[in-house]
């Protein structure tokens, strides 16, 4: 019992330390984790706090809080004057919502177990082998026609279910297939897809088949289109992606076997002239029937095993190396003449295809169960709750509603609320416009269909506009925004505008601190920039001939060259040699952006001297800028006290 007393004596000395603020200004204060994460974030992993390699040193951390200050004090000074209220401020802080808040409205778990599953699925290519019954006979050329009725469905069943029954007794599946299977191309392939890989199929077809052992036949499944049996026939390492060019000789499949004889007798003689020698791009120039591609030498995007017919597929993944070209390789369209120019292998290492893969994933409907786990776990967050009220008199109010109307509900009326929420509600106001814009006008059958829906919407629009009480990191990034912002706003109205409309003062700065501005070693140049290292390379050439005409050789290059003359001291010119001397013109230089840029040397100076007021004002305004700073810090201390806890300071490092 001592033991234990003491030890509640001991914490009730110490706790009051941690729960000390690191700082304080005015009557605002920071805490010890809140700068720390300041720190760690704009000093980068090798100044992290928590780590003992590369740790800062006492200094680091000292010369970091006189910034942090400075910076806390201008911030609120900011807050203070009310400049968050401007509207140009509130415009920039709605817009910045609207450019980060999406990754914050789905689900990052679930949206991380996809890109995984897509990437392990990307690893494989897989043989299948395909029977599809459509709920309705005219779905194939008609897919947008009435909705699928229980008969439908039922007759669709029935024959999927005759298939099936004849693959459990053995029948062999193109046999099958060729017979039962209402795909087009059964009729051709006997229901061979060839080798699919991720995002081949929808989603829900590519799980069947990812989960499916080679060599098994899947049960009937259904989809939103019909009924479906798969058969995996094998699996194999993926083969990645091709990038090709094509020749296409295409004919007129009503032409009969003419016609084909003839487009086959072309194919073979373009294919045998680039055997010899022939330019691939220009035979496909001249003879390609794909337009889409015969003006760029029949240049294709990188296409994957699933892209395109089997026989066709077969035939690109078997050229050997780059620069190899097929014979002509028969398909629907007619004669493909191909020539390899890049294997694309699928990446192997997570890592360095997440970013990639998430892309696709986020194109891909299969974002949606991202989206509708976001949905589920929100209402949750939220605590949406239905209110009550009498449903089929809010439907029947809709239908009038909908059909222009004038009768109304006894129970229900616009400003009914529907659903509440912690701190605001939905209303038949807000329904009756998701309705409109449904596109369910006078459905009743599809409102319950459509409330599910309407509540999903509510609640992640309420999530939406309370996002920084759901999520820690969206708050933080939204705050280190707005204050920025602030920053900029205040610096600009008590720095920046000042010193610059202060002519007075900055001549007055100038007199007072004229020793100060000197030129060192320095020369009168031509400082020419050019769009890129050829340009910069041919303008040096011309002025090197006509130095005189520096001007009109830069204006001729219609913008593609920038060039300039003024005075610079030799340490600001680019690849300067131990000697400067007049005449001298130094090597292009290329930029980080792929610029060049090279100097040409008029006049020198080897003595020290003054720079007039015009010369130094670059100068002059940078420190008249850092002094006016520097009295307003000062007054901002004297405004908002500061005093920093040095025990907790010490405790940091």
């Amino acid at each position: 019992m001592k033991l234990l007393l003491s030890l509640i004596f001991v914490v009730t000395l110490i706790s009051p330390s941690f729960s000390q603020p690191l700082l304080t200004y005015g009557n605002h204060s920071i805490s010890k984790e809140e700068f720390k994460k300041a720190y760690e974030k704009n000093n980068g992993s090798g100044g992290a706090l928590s780590t003992t390699k590369n740790a800062p040193s006492e200094k680091d951390i000292r010369n970091y809080l006189d910034l942090y200050i400075r910076f806390k004090l201008k911030v609120q000074e900011a807050y203070d004057l009310k400049l968050d209220t401007l509207v140009s401020q509130q415009s920039d802080v709605q817009n910045f919502r609207k450019q980060i808040e999406e990754p914050f409205l789905t689900d990052e778990a679930e949206l991380k177990r996809l890109t995984e599953e897509a990437f392990n699925r990307s690893q494989k290519d897989i043989h299948l082998v395909h029977i599809f019954i459509p709920f309705r006979a005219d779905f194939l050329s008609n897919p947008a026609h009435q909705p699928i009725t229980s008969t439908d469905s039922a007759a669709a069943k029935k024959k999927i279910t005759e298939a099936y029954e004849k693959l459990l007794k053995g029948d062999e599946f193109g046999t099958v297939a060729t017979a039962y299977s209402m795909d087009p191309a059964a009729q051709n392939n006997h229901g061979d897809m060839g080798f699919i890989t991720v995002f081949s199929l929808p989603y829900s077809l590519e799980t069947k088949a990812y989960t499916l052992s080679p060599g098994k036949i899947s049960e009937p499944f259904a989809s939103s289109a019909g009924y479906h049996i798969f058969k995996s026939l094998g699996e194999r390492g993926a083969l990645g992606k091709i990038k090709i060019a094509q020749i296409l000789i295409a004919y007129d499949q009503n032409g009969g076997t003419a016609e084909k004889a003839k487009a086959k007798k072309l194919a073979d003689s373009v294919y045998k002239a680039i055997i010899n020698g022939a330019a691939f791009d220009k035979m496909a120039i001249r003879f390609s029937f794909d337009n889409l591609t015969a003006s760029s030498g029949g240049l294709m995007p990188a296409m994957g095993v699933s892209d395109f017919e089997m026989p066709f597929t077969e035939a690109v993944f078997a050229l050997k190396k780059n620069g190899d070209v097929s014979a002509p390789i028969e398909t629907s369209a007619g004669y493909h003449i191909v020539k390899r120019l890049q294997h694309i292998p699928v990446e192997k290492v997570f890592t360095v295809a997440a970013k990639g893969i998430k892309q696709s994933v986020d194109n891909d409907k299969r974002s949606a169960l991202a989206r509708a786990s976001f949905e589920q776990k929100a209402r949750k967050l939220t605590g949406m709750k239905k209110a009550v009220f009498n449903t089929s008199a809010l439907y029947a109010y809709t239908d009038s509603f909908l059909l222009g109307s004038t009768v109304r509900s006894a129970s229900i009326d616009d400003n009914t609320i529907l659903l509440e929420f912690p701190k605001g509600s939905a209303t038949t106001k807000e329904w009756l416009k998701y309705v409109s814009t449904a596109g369910n006008s006078n459905l009743t059958e599809k409102y319950p269909q459509t409330w599910t829906a309407f509540e999903n919407a509510q609640v992640v629009e309420y999530y939406r506009k309370h996002l920084e009480e759901y999520s820690p990191e969206y708050s933080q990034q939204l705050k280190e925004f707005m204050e920025g912002n602030l920053l900029f706003e205040i610096m600009e109205r008590k720095v920046w505008t000042v010193s610059s409309s202060d002519a007075v003062g900055l001549k007055k700065y100038y007199e007072q601190h004229k020793s100060a501005y000197t030129w060192k070693k320095s020369a009168d140049a031509i400082i020419v920039n050019a769009a890129d290292s050829a340009t910069a390379v041919k303008t040096r050439k011309l002025i090197a001939a006509k130095p005189s005409s520096w001007k009109k050789i830069a204006a001729a290059a219609e913008g593609n060259v920038l060039a300039d003359s003024g005075r610079i001291e030799w340490s600001q010119i680019p690849a300067v040699p131990a000697a400067i001397v007049p005449g001298m013109m130094t090597k292009v230089m290329v930029n980080e952006d792929n610029t060049a840029s090279f100097t040409y040397v008029l006049k020198t100076y080897t003595q020290t001297s003054p720079r007039s007021f015009e010369d130094a004002r670059g100068l002059v305004m940078n420190d008249y800028q850092k002094e006016i700073e520097e009295k307003w810090i000062l007054a901002l201390k004297q405004k908002y006290p500061v005093v920093v806890n040095e025990a907790v300071l010490r405790s940091i490092w």
